[in-house]
């Protein structure tokens, strides 16, 4: 199961980088270059991409109560 959560995590974490970098661009059209949060912003990011690894890798490996 560790090695679904570190993928999934990494797998997830560009995708939330990729969409904070959208969101930036969205609001400085003149942005063209990709950009890493500070490091109380990317923290929470990891926080919450990590939040949502583990509730995969549970999914995936059938140990998440579904009914």
């Amino acid at each position: 199961m560790r090695k679904i959560t570190v993928i999934t995590f990494l797998v997830f974490m560009v995708e939330a980088l990729v969409h904070y970098n959208q969101g930036l661009k969205k609001n400085n059209p003149e942005l063209d270059q990709f950009i890493i949060p500070d490091n109380k912003q990317l923290g929470k990011i990891a926080i919450t991409v990590l939040a949502f690894s583990v509730v995969t890798s549970l999914l995936i490996a059938g140990k998440w109560p579904t009914e």
